[in-house]
Order: C-alpha cells, then structure tokens, then sequence
C-alpha cells in the first residue's frame, strides 16, 4: 500500500483532461501528484470483447484503484498546453450610392488564429475583433 501523507504534509495535486465519448466531452480531473495513472482496453486480456478505453486512477499503486473512466478517447497532464488553429470567415454586404443606383459590395475575411481548446474566447468577442479589423468604408463613392 502507498505511504500516506501526515496530516500536515502538503501533497501537490495534478490535473487531467480528459476527452470522453464521440461527442469528446471534456472533463478536469485533480487528484494527488503520487497517483499512478493507466491507460487501456476496460477488460485487458479479453480477445473476444476488450471494452471500451478507459483511464484508470490508483493511489500508490495499482491493489489500490481510486476511479476508472470509460470510452476515454484521449487524456492529458493539463500543464501541457496546446493550441489549435481556427479558421473565422466572415461575410459582409455593404450598400453604396453611386451615380448610377445603390451597389452592393460584398466583403469577405478570413482569419487564422491559434487558440487554446481549453479556453475559448466567446463568439460574441471574436466578432468584436473581426470588425474592428474590417476596412473602414464610406456611404458614397466618388
């Protein structure tokens, strides 16, 4: 069995994220530094039905199982950060005035960001910044 820490002694604790289900459902999971973690089939050993992939969380060692997560599809230490790139489009119509009748001009904008799948930014401020980067325009042309 592991040693338990005294009363008094601090124990640094480690999160996870793990993805979960073909939805990839994320969940943060913290437990003790000191715990040993696995990764595999739910029945190892089994030809015939191994089960779905599950990570499994064991005090000290593995006579001692704390939790067992199911359909994991991956899993990770969250201090290793990681960035995916996003791809924003945008399409625009403006109206203009012009000697010959109103036009109308249709402006697109694509921008490619790295973001932190773990801490997205909301919708509603990325479109904030997607328009603050639109071109200034006037209501007649010259």
């Amino acid at each position: 069995m592991a040693k338990r820490p005294k009363l008094n002694e601090k124990v640094e604790m480690k999160t996870y994220i793990l993805e979960v289900g073909s939805e990839r459902r994320k969940k943060k999971v913290t437990v003790p530094g000191n715990w040993k973690i696995t990764y595999g089939h739910a029945c190892p050993g089994s030809t015939h039905n191994p089960g779905p992939m599950c990570v499994r969380f064991y005090e000290g060692n593995k006579d001692n199982l704390r939790a067992v997560f199911e359909d994991v599809v991956s899993f990770r230490d969250s201090t290793i950060k990681i960035e995916e790139q996003v791809i924003r489009r945008k399409m625009e119509v403006f109206r203009r005035d012009t000697p010959s009748g109103t036009k109308a001009v249709e402006a697109e904008m694509r921008v490619k960001q790295w973001r932190n799948p773990d801490d997205p930014q909301s919708d509603e401020e990325e479109d904030r910044e997607y328009l603050a980067k639109l071109p200034a325009h006037s209501e007649t042309e010259d």
